[in-house]
């Protein structure tokens, strides 16, 4: 994987079980769809912390990720349940 992105939100915590869900039908999207992603979400000690790590080999093949109409639907619902919305930080291979 030549690229990685880290991504980094706070949901309420009466929305955990929700996001929970939509990270599931998320991640099924991402496999059918876009095999090649290496995507893998992490929840933190405090439960409702939550991290996306993904990579991929190309600009383009990030690019593709992003315009996806699962994944847009998906941060359009997410963002609707954070306290602390999604920080991106992305790291290339140098």
């Amino acid at each position: 994987m030549n690229f990685l992105k880290l991504i980094e939100y706070t949901v309420r915590p009466e929305q955990k079980e929700l996001v929970l869900d939509e990270i599931n039908l998320f991640l099924d999207q991402v496999r059918l769809h876009e095999p090649e992603i290496n995507y893998r979400v992490f929840v933190k000690e405090d439960g409702v912390s939550f991290i996306h790590l993904l990579g991929y080999d190309s600009v383009e093949m990030g690019e593709r990720h992003y315009r996806a109409d699962y994944t847009q639907n998906f941060w359009n619902n997410v963002k609707r349940m954070c306290v602390k919305s999604p920080v991106e930080n992305f790291i290339s291979e140098v």
